[in-house]
């Protein structure tokens, strides 16, 4: 199911120029303009705010990217080019595939947007990492079940505060 998923999307590549340089730019480098934007959402808000959803926000990022590191340690996996004949489009280095970092992160940005400063630009955020998650797939470099894991990691952070408030 993982790899037929995989090469339905994946096919899509080198079909239409446009659409490569699209999901190229959306694997590669949205991260980057989602990081920013979420720096300048927060940087807008209430002076007390602020520093609470900083604080917030770097707590779920780094717990986000340190059970990223963690299960990526405990379950190596290979990345889609270096076990099946793909249609790579973007340059990677051998590492571990499970899960999605890029799709960690951005999903990370967007829940905490969406949770601590604005639904509508959570909303948006949320909407790009899932492009992004989609890209990453699109371009060779990800397999679907390296995205879902992505998706929960990021929410785990989240979900336990959530849970722990109650």
């Amino acid at each position: 199911m993982n790899n037929l998923l995989f090469f339905n999307i994946n096919n899509l590549a080198e079909k239409n120029p446009l659409l490569d340089a699209f999901m190229v730019f959306n694997s590669e480098l949205l991260i980057y303009v989602l990081i920013i934007l979420t720096g300048i959402i927060i940087f807008h808000t209430h002076r007390k705010k602020k520093i609470r959803y900083l604080t917030l926000f770097v707590i779920d990022i780094c717990s986000s990217f340190a059970l990223y590191m963690f299960i990526q340690y405990l379950l190596p996996m290979k990345r889609p080019f270096q076990a099946l004949p793909v249609k790579q489009l973007v340059h990677h280095v051998l590492s571990g595939s499970f899960p999605s970092g890029h799709t960690t992160i951005a999903f990370a940005l967007g829940i905490g947007l969406f949770l601590y400063v604005s639904r509508t630009w959570g909303t948006y955020v949320l909407l790009c990492a899932a492009l992004i998650g989609f890209a990453r797939i699109f371009v060779g470099v990800h397999y679907p079940v390296d995205i879902l894991g992505g998706v929960i990691l990021a929410f785990v952070p989240s979900a336990i505060r959530f849970f722990l408030k109650k």
